[in-house]
């Protein structure tokens, strides 16, 4: 403040970085501290089948799944020992982090009561959250300390070890939204079957837990697996439903303003105030705000609005910038809000006559390929002639344009919505869908750029009708008039249902005909280079501008024939620079044999990389019921080490325990040989 009031203004903005990393880092130590004596990490036990009892408030709404229902517990008290020490509680208070449960039914009724708030006795053991085993898969301990949650107990299965104490403290606003969640529930699966109900209940809700695992595998195969994560895609939704009401009503603006903020924080709540959930709630709120009471315009707002929330949600917990979620969410509304625009530019240029022709076949070319032959893209030598081959019908496109243009063949010709979806939709494919599916899951969904089509306008009426549906209920039975309120949501849900039939039908129809492939999982290195691109395309008539006035500038300091003399070496020592980068990255590649030991709980499996680059795979682990080894663990260390094919798989038996991830390993990589411990010809 010093530096700015004397007018050092650059020294003021280097103290205000300076200041901004330190802050950031003191934020960090706040969230990961765990040296307080009342923290969970203090009472771990020794064995799993130890005894502790644990009393504590449940936190969170209860995370329903197929068969048993998670639960999170700030704990209050502690006896270690109840066994030969029951009178030695322990009061735990300030940062104790949080721990969670698995309950099974066998519990008994409590186990439909239970909810946010319960205050509950749990007689268990705590135990270390298991860390990732194996180089690559879901990392379930970090995705644990995310959340603050430094503990897990032993399952929770009798009835005797978890007990109801009362109700914790929690807020009036957190029981209106538990009450309402509670409501819309009941409502759907009185006026939907089964698993229509699961499926809006998950979308509305957030109860993912009740959607059958093959409907959710079909969501993540055709790219819309994103519809039941509720994100700030369901928040716009709802957003857009409470600004119409507060129209119907016709609320001033100031009042219409707080009516959907308060909407929006219902609608958190009520879906778990997941990262996604909350960045939505407060960017909505935000550009509300800006345009009903600051009158700004869309475009400002927009830009204000995605680093003022990045701002408060992380200054609450840092510890949500590397979580998928976060980095999903942000970056969908950053290509939304940044890269449509140039999208369009570009498809504006290309959208006409021949070079529209082999844009369109380019585009539909490439998908022909993955779906009948996904394994061509892994050939860097048939990737190079595809490029090839474009490149030589763009220029011949080019040169036909000019002499028997194509006048039909125009992209403006085509209806405004249709157009406006679609530079969205490969905006976000741009910016978020094909490098951070990579990085996040291994995987990308080819059918995504066509499933979105129909999946995104068909959620918003299932959404917006489950919610209206599940209101009116709510709002007849509040004034006596049950029976009109299940009426009135049964003739709702009656034409959401055949919203809801048609997404499960399209979900599945995709996932049949599209593959859902493994791609390799990208370097840093490359990742900064892929969004270094992508900033410049985004600011590509702004650089140009700039690059124009730069030579603009230097030919008023030099003349034509010495600006070329100084931009010849220029130009030679970039290209230098380039090159040496990129033999130091290839030179410090070395020839090496990785062995990898998987750890597939009760089987076997080992992958072999030698140095003459063949791939070797002994057994495949176990397979078969809920948990597969192939898809969890083998399938994802495949494409982060970027391998394509496997020269031998080799099995040493031919039990389950050792061939049972082998189905999805077949599915998506080449085997040159299998090696069987005996010959099945002579069985």
């Amino acid at each position: 403040l010093l530096n700015l009031l004397a007018r050092r203004v650059k020294i003021a903005a280097l103290i205000a970085c300076c200041a901004a990393f330190v802050a950031a880092g003191a934020n960090y130590y706040r969230v990961v501290d765990i040296t307080s004596p009342s923290h969970i990490t203090n009472f771990y036990d020794a064995a799993f089948f130890d005894k502790t009892i644990v009393r504590g408030t449940v936190i969170a709404d209860p995370d329903i799944r197929d068969g048993f229902t998670n639960i999170d517990i700030k704990p209050s008290s502690i006896i270690p020992d109840p066994v030969s020490q029951p009178a030695n509680v322990i009061k735990l208070e300030g940062k104790t982090g949080y721990l969670r449960a698995k309950i099974y039914p066998t519990i008994g009724n409590y186990y439909y009561a239970l909810s946010y708030g319960d205050f509950v006795e749990l007689t268990t053991s705590i135990n270390k959250p298991m860390p990732l085993k194996n180089p690559a898969g879901f990392d379930y301990a970090a995705y644990l300390r995310a959340r603050n949650i430094y503990a897990s107990a032993r399952p929770i299965r009798n009835s005797d070890e978890i007990k109801y104490l009362g109700t914790g403290n929690i807020s009036w606003l957190w029981r209106v939204a538990l009450g309402l969640k509670k409501q819309i529930l009941l409502t759907i699966r009185k006026t939907m079957p089964y698993p229509e109900s699961a499926f809006l209940g998950g979308v509305t809700l957030g109860l993912r837990g009740g959607v059958p695992g093959k409907i959710k595998s079909d969501f993540q195969a055709t790219g819309v697996g994103h519809v039941l994560a509720v994100s700030g895609l369901h928040v716009g939704f709802v957003a857009v439903m409470l600004i119409m009401m507060a129209k119907v009503f016709k609320l001033p603006s100031r009042f219409s303003f707080i009516f959907v903020v308060f909407g929006l924080i219902i609608f958190t709540l009520i879906t778990g105030a997941s990262p996604a959930t909350r960045r939505a709630a407060i960017m909505f709120s935000m550009m509300v705000f800006f345009r009903d009471v600051m009158k700004m315009s869309l475009g400002h707002s927009t830009a204000l609005t995605i680093p003022t929330t990045a701002f408060i949600l992380l200054a609450l917990d840092p510890l949500k910038l590397p979580e998928a979620s976060f980095v999903l969410s942000f970056m969908a509304v950053w290509s939304l809000a940044m890269i449509t625009a140039p999208v369009e530019n570009v498809f504006k240029f290309l959208g006409r006559g021949w070079i529209f022709a082999v844009t369109i076949a380019l585009i539909l070319g490439s998908t022909a390929f993955v779906i009948v032959a996904p394994g061509l893209f892994s050939d860097s030598r048939f990737v190079y002639a595809y490029v090839a081959a474009f490149i030589a019908l763009y220029v011949f496109a080019y040169f036909r344009e000019k002499t028997n243009p194509l006048s039909s063949l125009n992209i403006e010709h085509m209806p405004k919505w249709f157009t406006s979806f679609f530079y969205a939709q490969f905006a976000i494919q741009i910016g978020m869908m094909y490098p951070l599916s990579a990085v996040y899951f291994q995987r990308f969904p080819i059918a995504g750029m066509y499933a979105n089509f129909i999946a995104i306008p068909l959620i918003a009426f299932i959404v917006q009708y489950g919610l209206l549906a599940g209101l009116a209920n709510v709002f007849f039975s509040s004034v006596g008039l049950p029976a009109v309120g299940i009426s009135v949501a049964l003739w709702i849900n009656a034409f959401n249902w055949l919203c809801c039939k048609a997404f499960l039908v399209m979900a599945a129809f995709f996932a049949r005909l599209f593959p859902y492939p493994y791609i390799s999982m990208p370097t840093p290195a490359q990742l900064v280079l892929y969004y270094t691109g992508v900033i410049l395309f985004v600011f590509m008539k702004p650089l140009s501008f700039q690059i124009r006035m730069l030579i603009m500038r230097l030919r008023d300091v030099f003349d034509e024939r010495e600006l070329k003399r100084r931009a010849i070496p220029a130009a030679v020592a970039a290209a230098v620079l380039v090159a040496a980068g990129i033999i130091a990255v290839n030179a410090s590649k070395k020839d090496y044999m990785r062995v990898t030991f998987f750890d597939v709980s009760f089987g076997n499996s080992v992958l072999i990389e030698t140095p003459d680059g063949k791939t070797i795979l002994f057994d495949t682990g176990q397979g078969g019921g809920a948990w597969n080894s192939g898809s969890s663990v083998i399938a994802p260390t495949l494409a982060k080490y970027k391998i394509s094919r496997i020269n031998w798989l080799i099995f040493s038996s031919l039990k389950p325990n050792n061939i049972g991830g082998t189905p999805h390993i077949l599915n998506y990589w080449p085997v040159d040989k299998v090696l069987l411990p005996y010959n099945p010809q002579n069985i």
